[in-house]
């Protein structure tokens, strides 16, 4: 979480600090820069947070007793993938503006309004509540809406089911023949 947040402050501070250093500069000379600067903490923090998710995933599958511990990762990594589609949302904002559309119409150079939207959006869709004041607006954006509104529930009940057998028949640990 700890790198997450860093990762999270390095972009909006660079963000930040190309948009004062550049000030009015032709859009053509500064729009590599601002994208660049916007695109690559979100792609490293999409990866990072997937690679958190499949490693504590992998804890969390392996036999073994059904212990509270395992319960609070299962949660966790369900956060992580709504934090995950969040960031995908905001990078897919980023290359195409006007993905997502609100009510509440934010600023342009609000990041982070906009980013606590995008959150938004993704655990409205992860948990399917879809309450409608943001929609996915382009063809890109209702597709990763869609994979994320099979991928919340479809993860809730296959992992649940897991759970549920190994507490059932809880695992020795050993796999060998006795």
């Amino acid at each position: 979480a700890f790198v997450v947040f860093c990762g999270r402050t390095l972009a909006f501070w660079t963000r930040c600090f190309l948009s004062v250093r550049l000030g009015r500069a032709p859009r053509i000379l500064c729009i590599f820069r601002a994208l660049w600067s916007a695109l690559l903490p979100h792609c490293f923090l999409v990866i990072l947070i997937a690679f958190f998710s499949i490693a504590i995933l992998g804890a969390v599958l392996r036999s073994g007793r059904v212990t509270a511990d395992k319960l609070f990762a299962e949660i966790c990594v369900y956060m992580l993938i709504g934090f995950t589609w969040a960031f995908a949302y905001e990078l897919l904002d980023e290359c195409a503006p006007n993905s997502f559309v609100a009510l509440a119409a934010t600023a342009p150079d609000d990041y982070v309004a906009r980013a606590l939207e995008m959150r938004y959006f993704s655990f409205m869709t992860l948990t399917t509540v879809g309450y409608g004041d943001v929609v996915a607006r382009s063809s890109a954006a209702r597709t990763l809406a869609t994979l994320e509104a099979i991928v919340g529930p479809l993860y809730l009940t296959v992992l649940g089911a897991r759970l549920v057998g190994l507490h059932i028949v809880p695992g020795t640990g050993d796999s060998s023949p006795s």
